[in-house]
Formats: C-alpha cells, structure tokens, sequence
C-alpha cells in the first residue's frame, strides 16, 4: 500500500508521533489511574487522534468506526488495537480489541452498543511483563 500510496508514510509518522506523546502523558506523574488524572483531556485527544489515523489507513472496519462514533458521542475516546481488522469472519467486529477510555469508566459496562464484548478492565500506564537478564 505504500507503494501506492506513499502519503501514507506521513500518516504513520503521526501515529507514531502520537505514540511518543501517550507515552510521556503516561510517564507524567499520577496518570496512571486515568478516571481521575488531569491528563486525562490529552489522553482522550491522544487516542482520538491516533484513532482517525488508523481510520486514515484504511484499517479499521465500519462496524468497528460505528461502535467508535458512538463511544465519542458519549464522551471517551476508542481505538483498535491488535491484529484482525480486516481479515474477521463475516459479521465479526474485526478488531483484535478495542481501547477504550473514558472519564467514567464504571458508564462503559452499562452501553448497549457494546453488548457482546468481553470488558477487560486495564489501567494505562501500568507497568508490563519485563524480562531481567542476570
């Protein structure tokens, strides 16, 4: 596709640029519980724009751009994450998962249009799986 296309380089310079963003918001001080961090605005803009960015791509299935429209609509933000976009089975979502942050998460269990997925209650910032060598 970049040989097609090779504007989309520019495309993912962003994503990436957003990324070294997230990651110095995340690094910040006390934005690791998110519901109640002051970074929270950037976050959400943050994920928001790496959203359109993939969406830019052309990545991301309708069905998962509609299930994110109205994630924003209610105030968070959404992103795919994960392998699966476009090669789901008929009627799937496509999305290895779907991020999603908002303000309120103890809201997000209770939206309809997202019956049917399996939650994972993750905090942003927490620190992975690392492997010390001795």
């Amino acid at each position: 596709r970049l040989d097609r296309d090779p504007r989309l380089c520019g495309t993912i310079e962003e994503i990436g640029d957003l990324t070294h963003r997230l990651r110095h918001v995340l690094e910040t001080e006390g934005t690791a519980d998110t519901s109640s961090s002051a970074a929270l605005p950037e976050l959400l803009e943050i994920v928001r724009e790496v959203e359109l960015r993939l969406e830019a791509l052309g990545v991301v299935p309708e069905s998962v751009r509609e299930l994110i429209r109205h994630i924003e609509a209610e105030g968070g933000a959404a992103k795919i994450s994960g392998a699966g976009a476009l090669t789901s089975p008929p009627g799937g979502l496509g999305a290895g998962s779907l991020l999603v942050l908002h303000p309120e998460p103890e809201r997000i269990p209770g939206w309809r249009f997202l019956r049917g997925l399996a939650p994972l209650d993750l905090r942003l910032g927490a620190a992975g799986l690392r492997i010390e060598s001795e």
